[in-house]
């Protein structure tokens, strides 16, 4: 393929419609336009090209069923923590009445160095599971759950004691969610489920960021799950807290730093599950028919845009070199990637035309991220020193200066987080936060968009 005839950025379409994989599912049609870091790549071939990708018409229908467990932490610490808890369950049971709540199975489940709940069935051997109190169904649809029977979960089983081993809750749920994608959902990649840890302070000595991370990578795998977390207590591990979600998933960390921002922090995540019914992820396969699947969370209108790393495996004479193929991993859309050409040695001519640039489009994206990235550190810093309405002025005043250059979703990130600054700044006494909590406050509420 001849480098000069390709243009920097082209939009792919798919012209035929996906199966339907089960009753849950739709046939959709999408759009993808895939901008390559460049033209031209050395003969010897790169692991890793970046890529911008952008779904266009992005669906936003909310009937497609999708999971949501909410995992809680019991060790003894919790304890602190129960009124918190029992007002999530209020919270949960008040969302039933959304309009998208028919379309969210939920389940709470709890986890401890003793049991577990909720009711998969479990191996025969395993003597500690507990069984179900009774008038509790896990699985209900959101619309259908019942304040009666979370309070009757809640009372019987919610607080134990132990230590607060979140890798075992970590595989304990993503088991669970597996089970339940292959008995449910025809083994479907695509069914989008969401796994919500509840719990108020670092895991036990050993599970490093690196361990826990891994449990979560490999317990996904290519599944559509998205981790997320709320955090309880005073005593948090914020940025573990982070790199198991929005570095695995790209998940939300919520930070509930006072018993009346509980219901506020908690529909930071829940809204995001009632959002959309679609992951964002992508998948590539390379010329050696690997594939690669990118996490990006749900996809929805102001998340639609992405960088990903393409892998073009081995070598291969460029005249017959295939190009990657690119798709949603529910199969709903595909497209082939750019392809770039290859030079025989650094004196090739090749490097020196046009096509050797970085494309202007992905440019101006790179410099859109490092612009916001400035932003939030320092509103962050803001936020240590003179509290939250301060720092919100200070992100809406930056937000404007740089409005020309930032892209849409970086504007629409911003702009939330400058007004959810200012309602905490309502909500919150400042002066009575440590600069520390206000800085980990606003941190975590940042966290959920990471693109």
């Amino acid at each position: 393929m001849a480098s000069g005839k390709r243009t920097v950025s082209e939009t792919f379409q798919t012209g035929d419609e996906i199966a339907v994989v089960s009753k849950h599912r739709r046939t959709f049609v999408e759009e993808l336009k895939v901008i390559a870091e460049t033209m031209v790549v050395p003969l010897q071939g790169r692991k890793n090209i970046s890529a911008m990708v952008s779904v266009e018409n992005v669906d936003v229908a909310k009937n497609g069923k999708r999971d949501a467990l909410i995992f809680t932490d019991c060790s003894g610490s919790m304890s602190q923590c129960m009124n918190k808890l029992h007002e999530m369950v209020h919270h949960i049971a008040k969302r039933s009445g959304d309009k998208e709540a028919e379309h969210v199975n939920i389940a709470i489940g709890k986890y401890s160095t003793d049991s577990f709940i909720p009711g998969i069935d479990v191996e025969e051997n395993d003597t500690n599971e507990a069984t179900l109190p009774q008038g509790y169904k896990p699985w209900n649809s959101l619309k259908e759950t019942t304040l009666a029977g979370l309070m009757n979960f809640t009372s019987k089983y919610l607080y134990t004691s132990g230590c607060t081993n979140i890798k075992g809750m970590v595989e304990k749920g993503l088991k669970v969610l597996k089970e339940r994608r292959r008995n449910e959902f025809d083994n479907s990649e695509s069914h989008l489920q969401h796994l919500i840890i509840l719990t108020d302070g670092v895991p036990d000595p050993g599970q490093t960021e690196s361990i826990l991370t891994t449990t979560i990578n490999e317990g996904i795998g290519n599944d559509a799950v998205v981790v997320s977390i709320l955090l309880l207590g005073s005593c948090v591990d914020l940025k573990l807290s982070e790199a198991m979600t929005v570095g695995t998933t790209r998940g939300i960390v919520a930070y509930a730093d006072k018993p009346t921002e509980l219901s506020n922090s908690f529909d930071e995540i829940l809204d995001q599950v009632l959002k959309s019914s679609r992951a964002f992820n992508i998948k590539v396969s390379d010329n050696a028919n690997k594939s690669f699947v990118h996490h990006f969370g749900v996809l929805t209108e102001n998340n639609n845009t992405a960088l990903i790393k393409l892998h073009f495996g081995e070598k291969l004479d460029s005249e017959k070199h295939p190009a990657c193929k690119l798709a949603l991993n529910d199969g709903a859309s595909s497209a082939l990637c750019i392809m770039p050409h290859y030079a025989k040695d650094e004196n090739d001519d090749a490097w020196k035309s046009d096509a050797a640039k970085m494309p202007s489009e992905l440019k101006d994206y790179m410099n859109a991220l490092d612009i916001e990235e400035k932003i939030k550190n320092q509103v962050m810093n803001k936020v240590k020193t003179s509290g939250f309405e301060a720092a919100s002025r200070l992100a809406s005043t930056m937000t404007q200066e740089h409005e020309s250059t930032l892209t849409a979703p970086a504007l629409h990130r911003l702009n939330a987080f400058s007004v959810d600054l200012m309602n905490r700044s309502s909500r919150s006494n400042a002066s009575t936060m440590t600069p520390i909590g206000r800085m980990m406050s606003a941190s975590a509420s940042y966290s959920q968009s990471a693109y």
